[in-house]
């Protein structure tokens, strides 16, 4: 052993190693404890204080009878839209064909040879103001009553008859087009 050494004591261990300090490594410092209260989290994800205790209560992502359920809402809407839209497809149709019909012998006549004009003046005799009229409040009342099956499906106001009438919004001006067509059809062959 070296001289003035504890028997005891490591060569190779540094002078800490005595007095209750750790034998390797710097010396432990004693920092204080933080001033923070310990305190327990609860065992499962809800809160503990600030509520009452209502029995059971289930954990995130289960479902309480009852939650998230809205009053029922009329489905009038939904219902005053597919009405509307069907009125105005069926007098939007019957115009047409109308139309067709009155315009046909004209379209023979001219030999194909068409003036947009001449055919206004036309029906506008044939079909009378009032007929042009309903044509053009078919169309634009067909239109309003489809943006109302929109807002009713949206605001879940009728939301099946919404979705009819949205249905049958976007497929009314192509019947138009088809019944024209058919009403123009004895005259074209």
């Amino acid at each position: 052993m070296s001289q003035g050494q504890n028997p005891q004591q490591n060569p190779y261990q540094s002078g800490y190693g005595q007095q209750g300090q750790p034998q390797y490594g710097y010396p432990q410092q004693g920092y204080p404890q933080q001033g923070y209260p310990q305190q327990g989290y609860p065992q499962q994800g809800y809160p503990q204080q600030g509520y009452p205790q209502q029995g059971y209560q289930p954990g995130w992502g289960a479902v309480q009878p009852g939650a998230g359920m809205q009053k029922a809402r009329s489905p009038l809407l939904g219902m005053v839209a597919l009405g509307g839209v069907v009125i105005c497809a069926i007098v939007l149709s019957w115009l047409t064909w109308r139309m067709g019909v009155a315009i046909g012998p004209l379209a023979v006549q001219s030999g194909g040879d068409l003036d947009q004009q001449e055919a206004t003046e036309y029906l506008v005799q044939q079909m009378g103001a009032s007929g042009l009229a309903m044509l053009n409040l078919s169309s634009w009342g067909g239109l309003v009553f489809w943006i109302l099956g929109i807002v009713a499906t949206a605001t879940k106001r009728g939301r099946a008859y919404g979705v009819w009438s949205i249905i049958l919004g976007v497929l009314a001006p192509v019947i138009a087009v088809v019944v024209l067509v058919a009403a123009l059809m004895p005259y074209l062959s």
